[in-house]
């Protein structure tokens, strides 16, 4: 056990800015209420900042700004997503972290290593361990991402939804009878992820990933912060309805997965 008893806890975070000089400014006595709002897939795939496109923000019109400005002041905490709860010599500090890589994070989260260095303990999403458990539970129990029984997605769609499914998973690399039989939750999860994005699945290097590598070379320990299977369990419970209103919803979003990809990391670094 580490003299200065910290706890790290970091928690996936989609919209907002960073500044590390919040960690000061954030005490025990207020009660920490983070709005985090979640466009990429339950299972934490890191994409690559090879997409472009327009910052989808700073485009809007005036009024559009004006109106999102006002909901955003609205929203407790609304700048930064690095905060310190402190209690006696105790301190617990909130990071929010982003799954896409990127070059300017290396400098970005030069202020929060000092400070991670000195944790007792790291809490994020999930580790590599639940990762790896997550991937041999799917590999084991086909049904977890495929229809084994029932009808399938064509039969489950309009003809139109689907032929829009149909070509939209084609661009991610997905031929038309794999999707047709894929279960609506991951559907909606790759149609959130940009064809742009696709072929960066597999570096993982967005901000979890680099803190538990830094973890690991400083021997601090690492825990999930619910159970592997949690998400899995959830969208498990979905109505029949309610998975063809989410991939109706995906549906919606994804040629603009680009530009949403751009405004996204740039509203997290904005902060510094």
């Amino acid at each position: 056990m580490r003299s200065l008893n910290i706890r790290i806890r970091i928690i996936r975070f989609a919209f907002g800015a960073y500044s590390a000089n919040n960690v000061t400014n954030q005490t025990a006595e207020t009660k920490m209420r983070l709005i985090l709002i979640i466009l990429f897939s339950v299972l934490a795939l890191p994409v690559t900042a090879q997409c472009v496109g327009e910052n989808l923000i700073e485009s809007m019109t005036e009024a559009e700004r004006a109106a999102f400005d006002q909901k955003v002041a609205a929203a407790p905490y609304n700048t930064g997503n690095f905060w310190r709860a402190q209690k006696g010599d105790s301190s617990i500090y909130v990071l929010g972290t982003i799954h896409l890589d990127d070059p300017r994070l290396a400098k970005y989260l030069e202020p929060v290593w000092p400070i991670i260095k000195k944790a007792d303990l790291i809490l994020l999403e999930g580790t590599r361990e639940d990762m790896k458990r997550l991937e041999k539970e799917m590999a084991s129990k086909p049904d977890m991402m495929f229809i084994t029984h029932g009808p399938t997605l064509p039969e489950r769609l309009p003809k139109a939804d689907w032929a829009k499914l149909r070509e939209a998973m084609s661009e991610r690399g997905i031929p038309g009878f794999l999707a047709a039989k894929m279960q609506p939750w991951y559907i909606s999860m790759m149609l959130s992820i940009p064809p742009c994005a696709m072929n960066g699945l597999a570096e993982k290097n967005g901000v979890d990933f680099r803190i538990m590598d830094f973890a690991e070379k400083n021997g601090i320990p690492t825990r999930g912060l619910e159970p592997y299977d949690t998400v899995l369990s959830i969208f498990g419970g979905d109505k029949p309805d309610e998975e063809t209103d989410m991939i109706r919803m995906a549906l919606a979003n994804a040629n603009s997965g680009g530009a949403m990809i751009v405004t996204m990391m740039d509203s997290y670094l904005s902060g510094m």
